[in-house]
């Protein structure tokens, strides 16, 4: 049996959250959680989700910088997508650029 992505998605513009979100739940072999650094207790809560891939907006990884270099320390294996939403481009925490014009590129990313 094929293990479940875990996927974690930064709760950043409403409208961006809900669409990420509706997207992906359609996906029957990844787990998709919704998240924030709303309290110092949000980066705990996420121990027991373990996420292997997370997803945020680049204005939201500037302004929550050192809260996302704590989540990639605490989980090493954790692959890191920031949208860009003005050049439709994912920037991957494997230093790629990837242009994605279709859902099946993001999924790919995945």
């Amino acid at each position: 049996m094929v293990q479940r992505k875990k996927i974690l998605v930064f709760e950043c513009k409403g409208l961006l959250t809900a669409s990420i979100l509706s997207l992906l739940d359609e996906q029957t072999d990844h787990d998709v959680f919704s998240g924030t650094f709303d309290s110092p207790d949000s980066l705990k809560q996420l121990n027991g989700y373990k996420p292997d891939v997370f997803i945020i907006e680049k204005t939201m990884l500037v302004d929550n910088i050192m809260q996302v270099i704590e989540l990639v320390d605490r989980f090493p294996g954790l692959r890191l997508i920031v949208l860009g939403l003005d050049d439709n481009k994912l920037n991957i925490f494997e230093k790629q650029i990837v242009h994605v014009e279709q859902f099946s590129d993001f999924l790919e990313m995945l």
